[in-house]
């Protein structure tokens, strides 16, 4: 076991979250921030969605999105 590790049952999480939230079947090509919100850019360039709050739930696949995010691959998995 890894000290201090935390362990999230994923579905229930995103049960939780899909509840409240707006889900948009797209491909997001871009970010943009605007001011105290986050402009959401489709793969064609036109926009989909203004938001306070966006959740990237892509892993490693994020770094497209927010190239600035210290992201680096790990093998393995705490439990």
């Amino acid at each position: 076991l890894m000290h201090g590790a935390r362990a999230i049952h994923p579905p229930a999480v995103l049960r939780a979250w899909l509840e409240t939230a707006k889900v948009l079947p797209a491909r997001v090509g871009r970010l943009q921030r605007v001011e105290e919100a986050w402009r959401v850019f489709g793969a064609d360039g036109r926009v989909l969605a203004e938001a306070e709050i966006v959740v990237i739930a892509a892993a490693m696949h994020a770094s497209p999105l927010i190239p600035t995010l210290p992201l680096s691959p790990v093998a393995g998995q705490a439990e």
